[in-house]
């Protein structure tokens, strides 16, 4: 063994006895049900240097007095008794490195979650079984290793999927502050849900009022590419470095050339259940389902178009292309949003109701959309 292994190997061996155990009441979750003095005296008798208690270690007293209480044992592994580290890992090892001591020596037992809350009943069992859980942390740091770092090439780009209400709120936020943003959207227009409603909790705006201008700015936001009918089939990579593979459906309408004129839509001589509108109307082969629809663009639904071209003789920008084909592409991206939203409940399976029997029996959304102006009803 080298003198440098051999100097850190001494060095670790005396640290491992500079240990410090900080048990926290968590107000009254932990003392409650935890015998929080008899679990301090077995740790003291056990010798080790540092033994706290605290009520709220947590709180900006907590962890100030934490930080303080490191610094002055000069401890060099630690052992948090309270709750889960999915809440306050982070805090604490910020703490432990301003306190001078690498996060890695950190071991956070879960007393509470595993203990004092499960075992509220049988305050002895729960005690016995916090003090197995924290020997095994003591245990832990005693032989444990300083944490390496290493910083790793991030992609400057986000995806986000979804384009509802959310999915536009976090591109726009993204886009502003100078990231560039790719909005992955299942259906062949932006909007979600909310385009749908005719009134919004609690100022009684229309959703089109609100949501009209955010998907106006999103669609000629510099820094967001906007990708319609479009799914995720495969995601590769790690944090900071994602290679998402995204098929987009055929359009079959040039996006740019398009002047949303619905001349095409007047033409179409298919009709079919409207979907968008819950299977209340009907609508066309080439789909637009209102005009504050983005893109303003309308596509063409190739599973029912008979192929008759009728809309071609009309379209004075000569914006069709038939023979356009689905293509898939794969996106490097930083990190991944997902604002995939919701589906309406299906009302179906409740036969009690009546619903898809009785004709006056109808879903919220169906009444959203019946009262909506754009709606299958006109709003009456």
């Amino acid at each position: 063994m080298s003198k440098k292994s051999t100097a850190k190997s001494k060095s670790k061996e005396k640290d491992k006895d500079k240990l410090a155990v900080f048990l926290c009441k968590c107000g009254s979750n932990i003392a409650d049900t935890l015998d929080v003095d008899s679990l301090r005296e077995r740790y003291e008798s056990m010798g080790i240097p540092l033994v706290e208690v605290d009520d709220h270690l947590c709180s900006e007293q907590g962890v100030y007095d934490f930080i303080g209480k490191i610094k002055k044992s000069k401890a060099k592994r630690v052992v948090i008794a309270g709750c889960s580290p999915l809440l306050h890992r982070e805090l604490f090892s910020d703490a432990m490195k301003e306190a001078g001591v690498d996060p890695g020596h950190l071991h956070m037992a879960n007393v509470r979650e595993q203990c004092s809350w499960v075992h509220y009943d049988d305050p002895e069992t729960a005690t016995k079984k916090a003090a197995a859980i924290i020997d095994t942390g003591i245990a832990k740091v005693r032989d444990s290793n300083p944490i390496s770092t290493q910083g790793l090439p991030m992609t400057q780009r986000a995806m986000v999927v979804g384009g509802g209400v959310a999915g536009l709120t976090a591109a726009l936020e993204l886009a502003d502050a100078g990231v560039e943003t790719v909005i992955v959207e299942r259906e062949g227009f932006l909007g979600g849900h909310m385009a749908k409603w005719d009134k919004l909790f609690p100022t009684f705006d229309c959703g089109i009022c609100i949501l009209g201008p955010m998907m106006a700015r999103t669609a000629r936001h510099p820094n967001i590419r906007i990708m319609t009918l479009s799914d995720i089939t495969d995601v590769r990579g790690n944090v900071g470095r994602y290679r998402v593979t995204v098929q987009q459906r055929a359009r079959y309408v040039d996006i740019e050339s398009c002047t949303g004129c619905n001349r095409c839509l007047e033409v179409c001589p298919v009709d079919v259940v409207d979907e968008y509108n819950n299977g209340l109307g009907k609508r066309k082969a080439m789909v637009r389902p209102s005009t504050d629809a983005v893109p303003i663009a309308p596509y063409i639904d190739i599973v029912n178009c008979i192929g008759c071209q009728s809309c071609a003789g009309v379209c004075e920008p000569k914006s069709l292309r038939y023979e356009e084909e689905d293509k898939t592409e794969v996106i490097e991206v930083g990190a991944v949003i997902l604002a995939t939203g919701f589906e309406p409940f299906n009302p179906t399976i409740v036969e009690e109701f009546g619903y898809g029997e009785n004709p006056d029996v109808i879903t919220s959304v169906e009444l959203e959309r019946l009262i909506n102006p754009e709606g299958p009803s006109g709003g009456k």
